[in-house]
């Protein structure tokens, strides 16, 4: 329960009203007006104060200023008073109830005088459609056990039925769309509620502490549940919640300490990271991947899994984790958690793997693989294999999902030639004999070289030659005596299979001696 100075007045008016009745309570509040307003016109116009010149005089007049005093403060008194009953401009009794009117749409129940257990609320009153039931009209109303809401009625406004101790059932119409904030908060024996199909909102703390809940269904078309609106309702086992509900306040379902388990629809954006704060009883949870944020589940020492309908790297972007999580061992506030959303490997993208060159090796070129705009880890959500992955050719590489990740794609790629390692030295001026014939060995050096070695004279005197596989250089006879000789050789390596062919050109310089 609740104590501020709004309840203690209430209270007070209530016990007033009920126990002396209306026209006693008038009776006397107008004579009291009527008697605080004379007292005050005889000592706001009697005659003028005269500056005390002696102590009694002084005391006179002390005396007078606190008499205006307290008629002062006792009209602000009256008038808190006054303003506590529900009765507005226009307002109507009839019967067991005062409405007030909503313009030519209808009318709001504003209070209700009757002690019925069993209450239909009346879908008409003198004629006037009953549309709404307005602030606090059945407030703190012990004598109520049963209440059905007709179709008529559109809105239930803040506080309604708030502290209604003996209302156990309540069955409200098809038409509400909104159920005010603290509607129904601290009706500690309500047991059942059947939410009309068509409200959309339930408004901050509207069912807080009703104790004796054990199950709420949450119709369809509802996208609201405002903060604590089922505070501290121990007695709750079960929690339906229907699939277009798009927010959940903070402390929302806070201290359902009852409660086992709780499926949370694929609709919900926005939620809090106290709405199940102390649940001590919750042991599952599932969560959709639309969420803003993931519970704190302070308090929540028996829950053991998280059904998480996503992926691990959906639920790293709702925490802002910024690495991946080993779906095979992770844990969220001691509960396991399970991600049970599946892709299709085929629904992902694979970058273009590119040409590789030929190394000797196997080669295993790095993959990059996106879900949207999350890159799979090769750790935990795929695994690689390859075929014909080392010599010049075509390559396959075979992507298979594991985790959140299923199915096999393949995809090719091309490993090409290698550049010929082939290196080529040289021995320089050569000597040679004009009148004789002169050959040269191994004055051209190759290593490394990849396929057959081939050489070719490009320039130079007719008189000197090249051996085309070994080569040897000739230098013939009849050069003219004491000049410098020089000629361009090409050097090719052919290359094989996995290693491209190479040329390289050279000089060779003689001098041809006496």
């Amino acid at each position: 329960m609740h104590f501020s100075i709004r309840f203690i007045k209430v209270c007070v008016l209530q016990f007033v009203w009920r126990r002396f009745g209306a026209c006693v309570f008038w009776t006397y509040s107008f004579g009291c007006a009527s008697f605080f307003l004379r007292e005050s016109i005889n000592t706001v116009v009697g005659a003028a104060p005269v500056a005390p010149e002696y102590p009694f005089e002084r005391i006179k007049e002390e005396q007078r200023m606190k008499k205006v005093t307290s008629i002062i403060l006792s009209l602000v008194i009256l008038i808190g008073v006054f303003a506590s009953v529900p009765i507005t401009a226009g307002a109507v009794r009839s019967g067991d109830y005062q409405y007030g009117f909503i313009g030519s749409k209808g009318i709001v129940i504003e209070h209700y005088y009757g002690k019925d257990e069993i209450l239909n609320i009346p879908s008409e009153i003198d004629g006037y459609t009953v549309i709404g039931i307005g602030s606090i009209a059945f407030w703190m109303n012990n004598s109520l056990v049963e209440v059905t809401i007709p179709n008529t009625i559109t809105e239930i406004e803040d506080e309604a039925f708030e502290y209604c101790d003996s209302l156990r059932t309540v069955t409200i119409g098809n038409k509400v769309e909104t159920i005010g904030d603290e509607t129904f908060r601290d009706c500690t024996s309500l047991q059942k509620v059947t939410i009309g199909n068509n409200v959309k909102t339930i408004g901050a703390k509207a069912f807080e502490n009703c104790t004796g809940l054990t199950d709420i269904i949450i119709p369809d078309k509802v996208t609201e549940i405002g903060n604590g609106a089922f505070y501290g309702c121990v007695g709750i086992t079960s929690i339906n919640l229907g699939k277009s509900v798009e927010t959940i306040g903070a402390s929302a379902f806070e201290k359902c300490s009852s409660l086992e388990s709780i499926i949370i629809p694929n609709n919900v954006k926005q939620t809090s990271y106290s709405a199940l704060d102390y649940c001590t009883s919750l042991k599952s949870i599932t969560l959709p991947n639309t969420i803003d944020v993931i519970p704190d589940f302070i308090g929540c020492e028996q829950l053991s899994d998280i059904n998480f309908e996503g992926t691990n790297h959906e639920w790293e972007k709702i925490l802002g984790y910024n690495g991946y999580i080993d779906i095979n061992n992770y844990k969220y506030k001691n509960a396991n958690v399970h991600f049970l959303k599946k892709v299709s490997l085929s629904k992902c993208k694979v970058s273009p793997i590119g040409k590789h060159r030929y190394n000797g090796n196997n080669i295993k070129p790095n993959i990059t693989i996106k879900d949207r705009k999350f890159h799979l880890s090769s750790a935990i959500d795929y695994k690689l294999s390859f075929k014909k992955n080392k010599n010049v050719g075509k390559a396959t590489v075979i992507i298979e999902g594991k985790g959140c990740y299923t199915g096999t794609i393949k995809k090719t790629f091309k490993i090409v030639k290698a550049k010929n390692p082939m290196k080529v030295s040289k021995e320089d001026y050569l000597i040679a004999f004009p009148n004789r014939k002169t050959t040269f060995k191994n004055v051209i050096k190759v290593k490394k070289a990849k396929g057959k070695v081939r050489y070719k004279k490009i320039s130079g005197n007719s008189h000197i030659t090249v051996n085309s596989k070994t080569g040897a250089i000739t230098v013939k006879s009849g050069l003219p005596i004491r000049t410098s000789q020089r000629i361009k050789i090409k050097v090719t390596a052919s290359g094989n299979k996995n290693f491209l062919s190479k040329s390289k050109k050279i000089f060779l310089n003689f001098w041809i001696t006496s």
